[in-house]
């Protein structure tokens, strides 16, 4: 999704619409996704201005005990839209019935969730074990004939020379933990266009697209 899937997406906007940038809102792997883009090809920062990361996933360090468990099954965070696996993996993204309209959950269990590919997971749940946000590890000969080397490269992220990215991030997310972002932060040195921590306590990963109030603490700081 990195090296294709993002530059196509990218270039059939700008082709499209005759633009010479466009904004990005990234949310979870949305911000993976852009972040591994703009370390990787740091040029994309002409082109995407201004990039907005919500909840940013790049270091999962700090995620919760039992996706960190998961992660070594990756099977075990396969969602397929079947109301038992929403049942499962809800919880763990956040649950917050206080930002919960229930009017809307059958809404959200049509729509919200889709199939993705076992080795999207398979690669989250590396970057887990590997405590660092690394390429595919395909096995030591596979990694000696891509990356000429025994284990994958880390993704370059000193690279960065955008300025034109904003974080927002709160502090019940139990995938984007603070300390993990503040690692983020840390790492890409870049000054930020916006640092922006939602003041709501209970705010979690899932209240990023489904809280009621998303407007009044997210939408307006976007």
């Amino acid at each position: 999704m990195i090296d294709y899937d993002t530059p196509a997406i990218i270039g059939h906007v700008l082709n499209t619409t005759g633009f010479a940038s466009l904004g990005w809102i990234g949310h979870s792997q949305g911000t993976l996704m852009m972040f591994g883009l703009l370390a990787d090809q740091p040029h994309y920062s002409l082109m995407v201005k201004p990039f907005i990361a919500m909840a940013p996933v790049c270091f999962v360090d700090n995620i919760m005990l039992s996706l960190r468990i998961a992660s070594r099954v990756p099977f075990l965070l396969v969602v397929d839209g079947n109301p038992k696996s929403v049942k499962l993996i809800y919880p763990l993204m956040g649950y917050n019935l206080e930002e919960l309209n229930s009017s809307r959950v059958d809404v959200y269990r049509a729509h919200g969730y889709a199939v993705s590919s076992f080795w999207n997971l398979v690669h989250f749940g590396q970057n887990i074990v590997a405590g660092d946000f690394k390429r595919f590890d395909y096995g030591t000969s596979e990694n000696i004939s891509r990356y000429n080397g025994p284990s994958p490269p880390k993704f370059p992220l000193t690279q960065i020379n955008s300025t034109q990215i904003a974080l927002i991030y709160s502090k019940s997310d139990q995938l984007g933990d603070n300390k993990d972002v503040a690692r983020l932060i840390d790492t890409i040195k870049v000054p930020l266009l916006r640092d922006y921590f939602v003041p709501l306590p209970s705010w979690n990963h899932l209240d990023f697209i489904y809280g009621k109030d998303i407007y009044t603490y997210v939408h307006q700081e976007t």
